[in-house]
C-alpha cells in the first residue's frame, strides 16, 4: 500500500548520518512511522531534530510561553488529511533523553524511539491534556511498542 515513508534526521541543522551516537535507532523510529502510517491514504513524511537543553529552552518559550526546557516538542505542520505527507517536525532534547533514560533504567536508544514516536503521535492529533486523552496515548504507545516488539513498558 505505502511506497515510503520519510523521516528527514538533524543535528544543529545539518543531517545526521552515520556517525551520530543513535544512528542505529532510526530503523526502528521509520518502523514506527510506517505502523502509524497504516491508518492514511498515503506515507507520511516528518523532520526529527535532535538539539541541546538551550535550544529547547528557546523553542517551548517561543512557541508555547514556557521558559524551560523540555523532551520532546512537536510542530504539525498543517491541518492533518489524507492528502498531506509531510505532517510536521519534532524536536528531541538530546540532554533530557540521556537524563531520562537513566532515570528509569532503559537506555537512550529506546528513549530517543520513544520520544519520537511520542511527538508522531502529537502530529497525528494525539494529546494528553486531559485524563481520558492521556490513556488513550499511553495505549497508542504501548500498543505500538508491543507490536513493533520494542522495549518500554
Amino acid at each position: 500500500m505505502f511506497k515510503n515513508n520519510v523521516i528527514n534526521f538533524y543535528k544543529n541543522e545539518q543531517i545526521l548520518n552515520k556517525n551520530f551516537k543513535y544512528f542505529s535507532a532510526i530503523k526502528d523510529i521509520k518502523r514506527i512511522l510506517k505502523y502509524v502510517s497504516k491508518d492514511f491514504e498515503n506515507p507520511l513524511e516528518m523532520s526529527v531534530y535532535i538539539c541541546d537543553s538551550k535550544k529547547m529552552r528557546k523553542l517551548n518559550n517561543e512557541h508555547r510561553n514556557i521558559d524551560k526546557s523540555t523532551d520532546v516538542l512537536s510542530f504539525p505542520h498543517n491541518e492533518l488529511d489524507n492528502k498531506n505527507l509531510y505532517i510536521g517536525d519534532i524536536f528531541i532534547n538530546e540532554d533530557i533523553l540521556e537524563e531520562q533514560s537513566k532515570e528509569i533504567n532503559s537506555n537512550p536508544y529506546i528513549e530517543l524511539k520513544f520520544l519520537v514516536m511520542h511527538g508522531i503521535l502529537h502530529l497525528i492529533g494525539y494529546d494528553h491534556n486531559n485524563i481520558a486523552a492521556e490513556r488513550k496515548m499511553i495505549s497508542k504507545q504501548q500498543e505500538i511498542f508491543k507490536n513493533l516488539k520494542i522495549r518500554k513498558w
